[in-house]
């Protein structure tokens, strides 16, 4: 037996894909007992109680609660987000690729772009970056704590980024 929470997971996902819910429950179970904080393995566990239509799912992932969305401000220097928005594009417009999705990339029929863009001090990124950190300090302040919760017992008022980029898709009808 695998000691890998990652390989129950993946073997999770592929119970998933095979029309499986129930085993992929019991191997993201399993998972989840070497990493209580697997991500692929509460993210495939919600999807198989989801396909399952188990009660469950709700609990785990809030969509009432968890998910939001935030108006922005516009930063600094523009009266609208219209106008911020369009000058991030015609920067955006320079830094995609000109090819199309790589072949490791989940987006499919647009870009992304290859590197990070935060941190790298472009003016209008850290505007913008600037805003949404503001947006997610409110989202994570508001927040219940729950220590039982695998999400919510983690909340805390410190945040990272993990990756930033930018992802484009094309026009469907001019594919």
């Amino acid at each position: 037996m695998a000691t890998d929470s990652e390989l129950h997971g993946c073997a999770a996902e592929a119970a998933l894909l095979g029309s499986d819910p129930q085993k992929a429950v019991a191997l993201c179970q399993r998972a989840l007992m070497l990493d209580p904080h697997d991500q692929i393995a509460l993210s495939t566990m919600g999807t198989a109680w989801r396909v399952m239509g188990d009660e469950r799912d709700e609990a785990l992932n809030g969509y009432d609660t968890l998910i939001q969305t935030f108006e922005l401000e516009p930063p600094d220097g523009f009266a609208d987000m219209e106008s911020f928005n369009a000058e991030l594009n015609a920067w955006l417009d320079r830094v995609h690729p000109a090819t199309r999705e790589y072949l490791n990339q989940s987006l499919r029929g647009g870009t992304q772009t290859p590197d990070q863009i935060f941190g790298k001090g472009h003016e209008l990124v850290e505007k913008i970056r600037g805003r949404i950190d503001e947006a997610v300090a409110r989202y994570v302040a508001g927040l219940e704590e729950d220590e039982k919760h695998p999400f919510l017992s983690r909340r805390a008022q410190d945040f990272r980024y993990a990756g930033s980029w930018s992802s484009r898709l094309r026009d469907c009808a001019s594919m």
